[in-house]
């Protein structure tokens, strides 16, 4: 059997325009567009930001395509 192989990694700023893209499939699917509010700029910042609130982790094929992504924050 040939299985392709998966890379985990923490996001690049490189990936963003993708990210977003996927972010705005997903909310066109839930049929939430009236709701959804997060600009790319606001993304970007979250994500970016010293000491940043938000992370992303992004699952990316052998060919180095990105094919899913998690965004995460810390509760106490």
């Amino acid at each position: 059997m040939n299985r392709q192989k998966f890379i985990i990694r923490n996001i690049k700023k490189q990936d963003s325009e993708q990210i977003y893209k996927m972010l705005l499939s997903l909310v066109k699917h839930e049929k939430l567009e009236t709701k959804f509010k997060l600009s790319k700029s606001r993304m970007l910042n979250l994500l970016f930001k010293k000491d940043p609130d938000w992370f992303c982790l992004v699952s990316q094929d052998s060919y180095y395509n990105l094919v899913g992504f998690i965004a995460y924050t810390y509760h106490n």
